[in-house]
Parts: C-alpha cells; sequence; structure tokens
C-alpha cells in the first residue's frame, strides 16, 4: 500500500464526524438541500474573508425504505482501493466494511484526523479529476454556506487568514436525513511566538551591559501532512545592540545542535548597522516535537550607538511557518517587539551674580556608580559657549582593554552631558574647581529612575533636587589688599616693636645701675 506522509497530525485541523449508523428510520428529505455552515474562527486575528470553501463528496447515501447505506464516491474509489497506512483499511474491504471502520472513529480523535488528512493530500494529488461537489467563498464577517448538497459524507476544505497569512484547514461532516445541515468552525493551531528581554517586554541598561533574550515558540500539534515544514525564527535587533553569538535553542526536553538540528545566519546591514539573525529548524526533525515548546535564548551588549531617550533600542522576532502541506508557502507571525532603553544625566556648574546664573568653565568631575568605581566614559562632542561637551559611559570593549576614562570637564556654557546610563544610584564628584573658586566639599548623590515601563526616566539629585543636576560654586578666599586693614596690621606691628625696643633700653640702665 501507498505510504501516508510522516507527520502526527496537521497544521489545523478540524474532524467533525456524525456517526454513521448503519440504519434507522427515515423521513422525506428532498435532494440538493443539504446545507454546511463554515462559522467564523473564535479569534480576532483569525478570518475567512477572502478564501474559498469546498465540499468533496466522499460517500453517496442512499435508502431503502427504514435501511440506509453508504457507498464511496466515484472520485474517492481509487482512493480506498489503495488506501494509505495507519488508517485501518485495506484495498479488500467493501463499502460497509470501509463504513464501518470509520463510524467507530470518535469525533475530532486521532483516526478521524488521519483519514481526513490523507483524504487532503489525496485530493490535492488529484486535484484536475476530483473535483469539488459545491463550494463558496468566505467572509470576513459571518458564517460561509455552501448549499444545494446532496446527502452524504463530505471532505470541507480550504483555508484562514491568520495575521493576513493564508492556512490550510480541514473538516469531515455527515449529511443525512435526520442532521441534514451540519456547522463548522475552524479550529486554529498555528505557531506563536514571544519575546522578551531579561524576562520582561522592556529594560534599560547601560552601554556595555549585556542583556539576555528569551524567544518562545509553539510547534503546532497536526502536521500530518507534511514531509518537511518550515520553522524559521528572524530576529533583528537595532544598531545600539551587539549579537554576541551564543544562541541555544531546547525544544521540549531535547537540546538542538548547530551542527545537524538548526542553521544560524547573522547579517549586519553596512548601512544602517542593523544586525538579523536567522535561526532556521532543521525541517525534518521539527516533525518529531509535534505540540512542543520551542526556546531560544541569546545575548546581546549595548553598544555606543544605542539610542538614548525615545524610541529605545528595539529588537523583534517574527516566526516564518510552513502555512500549505501541499505547496512550499509560508506565512509569518506578527513580530514581537522588545526594547532596551537607555538614560543621560545633565550637569551645569555655574555660579552666580547677583540674580543671573554664570556658567563656569573648566571644572572638572567623577561619576560613579554609587559606593562602586568610576563608570569610565569616552568624549563624544566637545562643548562650547552654548552646548554641552558630551560623554557616553564605556563600551565594553574598552572597558574590558583597561581604556583610560576621559576627563569629564565643563565647556564655557558649563553644561555637560553623559549618555548611556542604566537606572540606579550614583554619585557626580567635583574633582577640580575652576580657578577662583572653591571645589565642592562633599559629593552629590544622584539618582535615575525608569518610569512608564522603562520608556521614560526622571534624574533626582541631594535633598530634593530634580532634573539638570545644577552645581554652584562660590569665589574662593581672597587675600588683604592694601587698604585699611594692611596700615592696621603694620601699625600694631610698629607698635609692637617699638614697645620692645623701650623695654630692651630700660632693662639695659637698670643693669648698667
Amino acid at each position: 500500500m501507498k505510504k501516508c506522509k510522516k507527520g502526527l497530525s496537521l497544521l489545523v485541523a478540524l474532524m467533525l464526524l456524525m456517526s454513521m449508523t448503519m440504519a434507522f428510520t427515515t423521513t422525506a428529505f428532498a435532494a440538493g438541500t443539504s446545507v454546511i455552515t463554515i462559522n467564523q474562527p473564535a479569534s480576532d486575528t483569525v478570518t475567512n474573508e477572502g478564501q474559498v470553501f469546498s465540499a468533496y463528496k466522499v460517500f453517496d447515501l442512499t435508502y431503502a425504505g427504514d435501511a440506509y447505506t453508504y457507498t464511496v464516491a466515484a472520485d474517492f474509489k481509487a482512493f480506498f482501493s489503495d488506501p494509505p497506512d495507519g488508517l485501518g483499511l485495506n484495498g479488500a474491504m467493501t463499502d460497509p466494511q470501509i463504513a464501518g471502520v470509520i463510524s467507530s472513529h470518535s469525533n475530532d480523535g486521532v483516526e478521524i484526523r488521519a483519514l481526513g488528512d490523507a483524504l487532503a493530500a489525496y485530493i490535492d494529488a488529484h486535484r484536475l479529476t476530483v473535483l469539488p461537489e459545491k463550494s463558496a467563498p468566505g467572509t470576513k464577517t459571518g458564517a460561509t454556506t455552501i448549499t444545494g448538497l446532496d446527502l452524504g459524507y463530505y471532505l470541507v476544505t480550504g483555508s484562514v487568514k491568520i495575521d493576513g497569512t493564508e492556512t490550510t484547514v480541514v473538516a469531515s461532516c455527515s449529511l443525512t436525513s435526520t442532521t441534514p445541515n451540519a456547522s463548522i468552525t475552524p479550529k486554529v493551531d498555528v505557531p506563536s511566538i514571544e519575546k522578551k528581554v531579561n524576562g520582561d517586554a522592556t529594560d534599560n541598561g547601560s552601554i556595555g551591559d549585556k542583556v539576555e533574550y528569551t524567544i518562545t515558540a509553539k510547534v503546532p500539534e497536526n502536521l500530518a501532512l507534511y514531509d518537511s515544514y518550515t520553522f524559521t525564527i528572524h530576529d533583528k535587533m537595532g544598531a545600539g545592540l551587539t549579537f554576541n553569538n551564543d544562541v541555544d535553542v531546547r525544544v521540549g526536553i531535547t537540546e538542538f545542535s548547530a551542527s545537524g538540528d538548526y542553521t544560524l545566519t547573522t547579517v549586519i546591514s553596512p548601512v544602517t548597522d542593523e544586525t538579523t539573525i536567522t535561526i532556521a529548524l532543521n525541517n525534518k526533525k521539527i516533525l518529531n516535537h509535534m505540540g512542543e515548546t520551542v526556546v531560544v535564548t541569546y545575548s546581546a551588549t549595548i553598544n555606543e550607538k544605542a539610542v538614548v531617550k525615545g524610541m529605545g533600542n528595539s529588537n523583534e522576532a517574527y516566526l516564518e511557518f510552513s502555512n500549505d502541506p501541499f505547496n512550499t508557502g509560508t506565512g509569518t507571525t506578527v513580530p514581537d517587539i522588545t526594547n532596551v532603553y537607555t538614560y543621560e544625566i545633565d550637569v551645569f556648574k555655574y555660579t552666580k551674580e547677583g540674580e543671573t546664573d554664570k556658567p563656569l568653565a573648566n571644572a572638572t568631575f567623577n561619576l560613579q556608580i554609587a559606593g562602586g568605581d568610576d563608570i569610565g566614559v569616552k568624549l563624544m562632542a566637545t562643548g562650547d559657549g552654548t552646548n554641552p561637551s558630551v560623554y557616553r559611559h564605556m563600551n565594553a570593549q574598552e572597558k574590558a582593554g583597561g581604556a583610560v576614562s576621559d576627563i569629564i570637564i565643563t565647556p564655557l556654557s558649563g553644561k555637560i552631558k553623559i549618555v548611556g546610563l542604566s537606572e540606579g544610584s550614583y554619585t557626580l564628584t567635583e574633582t577640580r574647581a575652576p580657578d577662583g573658586y572653591n571645589l565642592l566639599p562633599d559629593s552629590i548623590g544622584v539618582r535615575i529612575t525608569a518610569i512608564d515601563n522603562n520608556a521614560n526616566f526622571k534624574v533626582t539629585y541631594g535633598a530634593d533636587g530634580e532634573g539638570t543636576i545644577r552645581v554652584l560654586n562660590l569665589s574662593g578666599t581672597e587675600f588683604p589688599g592694601t587698604g585699611g586693614i594692611g596700615r592696621t596690621i603694620f601699625t600694631i606691628g610698629g607698635t609692637i616693636l617699638m614697645a620692645g625696643a623701650l623695654a630692651a633700653l630700660y632693662f639695659r640702665r637698670k643693669t648698667d645701675e
């Protein structure tokens, strides 16, 4: 006998088989008046719109008094004369014997699913000669009805749109005099995908920090019609993230190997610096993991190209999967997007001239993680009388290579900006004051707090400061000039000297006497 396609069950299948009882009391029923109704799938992302559903009669139903008989329809005699393995059928069976085997199967059970899969494959292989009894177009809303059908056992084939991607569906039903109409609701079983960064949809970090990504996808439970099945994860990360090439793939309890279980491809765009990662699971081996969960983990490092504030540094993943067991077509899931954000602080160094804030240049600072080391910075842009000098957190390579941190120094505008910082507590320390001004005696505590699910942040400092860190410097102690206080010093000094001379003269006279 012919071999049925290998697999476990159809990608999306609904087997609705009404029992094929061999005798019962009948009622008069007009030919060509039965209806099969295909309901809209119970999902906001799935629709019958633009699809065509076709009803193929597999068995004719004939009556003789109170009894009725199922006979194999002409288009399917060749199928049942040499049925695929695994269906409990053989080519020597009579029509009543075949009907008896099929009627013993439970609704939506493994056996009836396998039969529906095999019949659908047969139809596809003989599409020029095996034609539907009736067809009807799907609609965006409401049910689709295939009308004008005679009684019999039917296989309904078609497809649904899942997020705009067509996916094959198969269903079977029996139309009898007591149940002349049937209703079908496609059960959708398609792959899904979810992406997390550090266990959540968003997170934040400093330049140089490593972030962990987890992609979770589900293999469909119904893959019987497939000889091979495409299951490819496409992942794209922004220029501000550096892929660390440390992919780990597990399907259920099985660890997949890069040496044959999956293929990893990495491409970095020379234009955008975005990194595209493709993880294509072996399209044969995935058939052995029906219904199992695929977990892919890898890491990336936030680099000096990271977007600060704003839209963050996105990473999106989507799944490409087979959606037609009879062709090589594929569908895709809607991308799942994660974001990693990084933040900044602004510092303004100034003194007071009356009510006016006067910017101070040439003050130097260090920024440390609270209770820890200097973060290490590199100058990105030198400021002027209007704009700040911009520094960024050192990247991972600079840190690892022992690069020397640049000195944070205020330009004429008195403004500095330090970017690429994560949420957390920091210490800002003035290491040199401008000439003629006092060095700050104490460091300034700074706190960056992520808000709005990491998409925004706020900066607080000192006792109650918020926003730009304003650092006021006072002028240093002045030496005395040539005014009154100087004359007083000399007058006092002269008086003391004169008093000493008189005392010495007095004691000398006493000695002479």
